[in-house]
């Protein structure tokens, strides 16, 4: 055996670094609608389609609609009987507020 076969068998290359986002599911799957919503796309008064998110994002229904819990709480959906969520209607300065709000937390 070589010495430079048995050096590179003692010291094996780095594994890459990797950032690994520990926040609960539920958090990141609001941060993602909170995204739609401030890209604009996901506008003022249109539906928020569960199952098409659930897809993109490869989750159940229950994260999905805790998420959307906590978005109603912060005023950026509303949810309406039957299940339905909408995307909130604000004003231009009032979501400017709230994202003021979230990126000093």
């Amino acid at each position: 055996m070589d010495q430079t076969d048995a050096a590179n068998r003692a010291s094996p290359a780095p594994l890459p670094v990797v950032v690994v986002d520990r926040r609960p599911l539920t958090d990141r799957v609001a941060d993602y609608v909170r995204d739609l919503i401030v890209q604009d796309i996901l506008q003022p008064g249109d539906p928020i389609n569960v199952q098409s998110i659930c897809s993109t994002l490869q989750i159940s229904q229950t994260p999905l609609c805790e998420a959307l819990k906590m978005l109603a709480a912060q005023g950026l959906v509303d949810l309406r009987p039957n299940k339905r969520v909408v995307v909130a209607s604000l004003a231009a300065n009032e979501i400017e507020d709230m994202l003021v709000v979230y990126t000093e937390m």
